[in-house]
């Protein structure tokens, strides 16, 4: 008893360390006003698309409008975002933007160690808090949490609602659809999970979910009369658009259409829905073969192929790479993989963790050095998303040969 709980104060201390070092550099590069410039851009994410949005809706002002950065201190209008992430994220609106930054930040660690929670039980592994502890600061130090904590990004509150649906679409469906919910902040979250768990047949967590974040949705929107909801489809034209075009965050997509625009010049958009639905379905067969009678969790191939089919899909940038954690794991457990040699779990485990730690080091900058640059290393994104591309195939060949499925928990 004494040793474990000495073990826990020093997983704790660690994790504490850790997350006072990311919040000294939050410091040192804080975003106070749009117009500092490049070098103050921490927290920029949370001011953005979470904080002066809910501050607009208390206000009566529509943080859909075009001209909400004219209001308020941010970048650029509001992206897509499901309208029920303004509701959420009014406690935040009622603080000063400093302390809200600062409790935000609090919220964020405390997603981590659920997150770690949830995936250390899922996985069948010891959930003990110095467990909890050593997986959580595994996960700031990984690239995708770095990121997240310093841009104050909502990506734990997202890879949060993909962790419910997934371990608890059969035994639990409220909470699945609470994580389905959850998912429809970002809908390029939310749209590639939604097949997977129609294939694992956790229906009342599909349309659970939508019916929630629609509802909670419509009631932001009912503020500003018909108007609302048009904004809102105004948004999400607007970002379609915004997805395709050349940006300065260029290294850190890591979708697979994206890579293919870099290093082929292919675009168009019937070139991204095929590249979508190829993606999302070969994940649903996935499932299908693995696990359609219980949770999506309880294979370790049905993970890697949602989880990386979510990011190679449609828009998405390193960060949101976090969501990768449960099915790391998963393989290097073995969770629902009996017969599968364990150099080829391995192996897929590493390719999963590239985004994890290709830290901060776009290659572009690497082959520029050496002389070595061009249209074939224009981005690091590009090792990333075709580690992660191989690891989705991977998956899907390997099910091929699944001949039984793994039953519910």
């Amino acid at each position: 008893m004494i040793a474990m709980r000495r073990r826990t104060w020093i997983a704790a201390a660690i994790f504490a360390l850790w997350a006072a070092v990311i919040g000294y550099r939050i410091s040192t590069k804080l975003m106070v006003s749009a117009e500092q410039g490049a070098d103050h851009w921490t927290m920029c994410d949370f001011q953005g698309t979470l904080y002066y949005p809910a501050v607009a809706w208390l206000n009566g002002v529509n943080p859909y409008d075009p001209d909400f950065p004219e209001h308020y201190p941010v970048e650029r209008r509001l992206p897509a975002y499901a309208p029920m992430g303004v509701l959420l994220h009014v406690p935040f609106a009622l603080l000063p933007v400093r302390a809200a930054e600062g409790a935000y930040f609090l919220v964020t660690l405390a997603l981590v160690l659920i997150m770690a929670a949830l995936t250390l039980r899922a996985c069948g592994l010891p959930h003990e808090s110095a467990w909890v502890f050593a997986l959580g600061t595994l996960m700031l130090i990984a690239r995708p949490g770095h990121k997240t904590m310093l841009l104050g990004q909502s990506t734990m509150e997202l890879a949060l609602g993909v962790y419910l649906a997934l371990i608890y679409s059969r035994d639990r469906p409220f909470l699945a659809a609470i994580g389905v919910a959850l998912t429809t902040l970002k809908p390029q979250f939310a749209l590639p999970l939604l097949l997977p768990l129609l294939a694992a047949r956790a229906y009342r967590a599909v349309f659970g979910g939508l019916a929630l974040a629609a509802g909670l949705s419509l009631a932001v929107l009912a503020r500003f009369g018909a108007a609302g909801p048009a904004s809102w489809w105004r948004a999400v034209r607007h970002s379609a658009a915004a997805v395709s075009r050349p940006s300065e965050m260029w290294f850190l997509r890591i979708d697979l259409s994206y890579a293919l625009r870099v290093v082929f010049g292919a675009h168009g958009a019937a070139l991204d829905l095929a590249l979508a639905l190829g993606t999302v379905g070969g994940a649903a067969f996935v499932v299908y073969r693995t696990c359609r009678d219980g949770p999506i969790a309880a294979s370790a191939l049905a993970l890697t192929a949602t989880c990386t089919a979510i990011l190679l899909s449609n828009y998405h940038l390193t960060y949101d790479a976090i969501v990768l954690t449960l099915p790391v794991v998963a393989l290097l457990s073995g969770v629902g993989v009996a017969g599968l040699a364990p150099a080829t779990r391995l192996a897929l485990a590493v390719l999963l963790l590239v985004p994890a730690v290709h830290y901060d080091l776009p290659m572009a900058r690497v082959f520029d050095t050496l002389g070595l640059g061009g249209r074939w290393w224009t981005a690091d994104s590009v090792t990333n998303t075709t580690a992660l591309a191989v690891a989705f195939v991977g998956s899907a060949l390997l099910a091929t040969r699944a001949t039984s499925r793994v039953s519910g928990r």
